[in-house]
């Protein structure tokens, strides 16, 4: 691909991939996410490593975090396992094990 259709298609006027921008602006608006990192290398960078006969480091550009938040709060008490809100911890169901009668059976017969 010509690397002037690539330009236009690929970057904004700053450098940055319109894919770089939109997973920055994913994750600087999705509260899930806590710690996010962009790396750049540039042709030079490459370029000077391989005259040298070394790896390339690549450069932090961007980097961001932001504090860990639980979705839910939950607190232990040593010796008694969780404590929480008891109807959310009634209303769970696992791998193998669920509560209630769960899905009618058939046996073929209707």
């Amino acid at each position: 691909m010509p690397s002037e259709y690539a330009r236009s298609v690929y970057y904004e006027q700053d450098g940055v991939s319109k894919p770089e921008r939109v997973s920055e602006l994913l994750a600087r608006e999705s509260p899930i996410v806590t710690r996010f990192q962009r790396y750049r290398t540039s042709a030079e960078q490459v370029a000077a490593a391989e005259a040298a006969g070394v790896g390339v480091e690549a450069t932090l550009e961007l980097e961001f975090a932001r504090p860990n938040v639980s979705a839910m709060p939950v607190t232990t008490t040593p010796g008694q396992g969780l404590r929480g809100d008891e109807a959310a911890r009634r209303a769970l169901s696992y791998l193998g094990r669920q509560r209630g009668r769960g899905p009618s059976r058939s046996d073929g017969r209707e």
